[in-house]
């Protein structure tokens, strides 16, 4: 096997959440759970893990892992750390070995740790605990552990995916050009949904990832959202299974904005500019994007956010 040289090349700071008795502890945020061992004094920190990857034109390889970080009834912080993979021949299958993952996870994991200390110290200056580095220690079993976990995964299900998805995967299903149509459908699609989803405590955000997620999966949704928020500095191309994700997102967006809990999202969305003109444009655009696959079997699943959604 040609040797294999991983860079980490860009962290995103997915989301966080500050607990209080009008937040409550979300401990049913999708993903496993795992109790980090902690021999000092302090909260047991918990650890969720997430990954994703892709292969990009010009054979531009891209592994993503998403770790959260949870101090219960405190905080948690969810991380990206992307990585390009450099090799003169790869395949996939090179990666997922539980030494390389291994060597991945444990960067992220210091990553996140690192970033969950700096938001405590930024936003929670009156935490009488302090976050050390023995009560966020990861032990090497517990990442051994993960790690096994995700090579499984990636042999058992994600790998026959991608050999089934392969035409999918490499077909170019949407252009999206840098115009400010294209901005503001793009923008505001994903605004909405990170409201319903993650920030605003208006909506039932536990219950809506739960519903949404098994719809478009969390990681997935992660990896289309900063995919088309480049749209701030370029053209963006997604995929055929993209727009199989991208579309349900839209269609949501779409409905949330028009249905019965519009109030909760008008309201946010007005202290950020988002006026009615604004809105106007969005609702032309994504009906020109609908339009454009009405014969599609992209638009066969239907789905009722406005029920879904609470």
């Amino acid at each position: 096997m040609n040797p294999v040289k991983i860079e980490l090349f860009q962290l995103n700071h997915l989301w966080h959440d500050i607990y209080s008795p009008q937040n409550p502890d979300l401990n049913g945020t999708p993903g496993e759970d795992i109790e980090a061992e902690t021999p000092g004094k302090g909260p047991i920190i918990q650890l969720a893990h997430n990954y994703d990857y892709e292969t990009l034109p010009d054979n531009n390889f891209h592994f993503y892992s998403d770790i959260t970080l949870r101090l219960p009834n405190i905080v948690s912080v969810t991380i990206r750390s992307q990585y390009k993979i450099i090799s003169e021949e790869f395949e996939w299958d090179n990666l997922f070995s539980v030494e390389i993952i291994n060597a991945i996870l444990s960067n992220a994991i210091d990553n996140t740790i690192r970033n969950l200390t700096s938001f405590c110290k930024q936003n929670l200056p009156e935490l009488s605990i302090d976050i050390t580095k023995e009560q966020t220690s990861i032990t090497d079993e517990t990442i051994n552990v993960i790690s096994k976990d995700v090579v499984d995964t990636y042999f058992n299900y994600r790998k026959m995916d991608d050999i089934n998805n392969a035409p999918m995967l490499r077909t170019i299903g949407l252009v999206c050009p840098d115009t400010n149509e294209m901005k503001n459908t793009l923008n505001l699609t994903f605004h909405i949904l990170d409201q319903i989803l993650f920030n605003n405590l208006s909506f039932q955000r536990l219950k809506n990832q739960d519903v949404f997620f098994d719809i478009v999966p969390m990681v997935k949704y992660h990896s289309l959202r900063l995919k088309c928020l480049q749209i701030q500095q370029q053209e963006v191309e997604l995929s055929q299974v993209d727009v199989h994700f991208f579309l349900r997102c839209v269609d949501c967006a779409v409905q949330m904005l028009l249905g019965d809990k519009a109030e909760y999202l008008i309201r946010e969305l007005a202290q950020h500019g988002v006026n009615d003109e604004i809105q106007s444009v969005f609702f032309k655009n994504t009906t020109r994007l609908f339009d454009m696959y009405a014969n599609s079997h992209e638009l066969e699943e239907k789905h009722d956010w406005m029920r879904l959604i609470s």
